[in-house]
């Protein structure tokens, strides 16, 4: 609602309707909300809170980032980038509290639920699952995310980081039965 979207300070007032996006969305169905200031109008797309988020994660306001992020899915429910930034910005507080990160997992699932072939939201995840502890889910997601997009360097490279732990952790156990 306008009352909700003046809350997160995307408008000062007006109304919401129905718009097709344009741009890195294009074609996607939204709510944006407009509002007249002065004799301009101002327009809140989804694109734009996507950005404003990223602004406020790079300026250290995750907590900012995560309000405009939940604001935007009550608005725009499952939109799998929202989800995604969700629960980079969740994983990224430096501050986190325990169980946050497995906010950030349920986030990246969402998005991926949302799309599949989000090879982003697959390597996050399957980073922050390795953060779990939860080794064979993450080398399955960082598999999924190659068999997706084959040249991202950065999932075969958590893919071998994640080898090597579950490598040195199947060792260690041996070790200690005394084998």
């Amino acid at each position: 609602s306008p009352v909700r979207l003046h809350r997160w300070g995307l408008l000062s007032f007006g109304g919401v309707r129905e718009e097709e996006t344009s741009g890195r969305f294009a074609g996607a169905k939204c709510r944006t909300a407009s509002a007249i200031i002065g004799v301009g109008a101002c327009m809140a797309t989804v694109a734009e809170s996507l950005a404003r988020a990223v602004e406020q994660q790079r300026a250290g306001q995750p907590d900012r980032a995560e309000q405009i992020l939940r604001g935007l899915l009550q608005e725009v429910p499952n939109h799998a980038q929202a989800l995604y930034l969700l629960g980079r910005t969740i994983s990224g507080d430096i501050r986190q509290e325990p169980g946050r990160l497995q906010e950030a997992v349920d986030a990246y699932r969402c998005a991926l639920d949302s799309k599949p072939d989000f090879v982003e939201a697959q390597r996050s995840l399957g980073a922050a699952l390795e953060q779990l502890g939860k080794i064979d889910e993450a080398i399955a997601c960082f598999r999924q995310a190659i068999a997706v997009r084959p040249d991202s360097a950065a999932a075969h490279s958590h893919l071998v980081c994640a080898l090597h732990i579950h490598a040195a952790t199947k060792l260690l156990n041996r070790r200690g039965r005394g084998h």
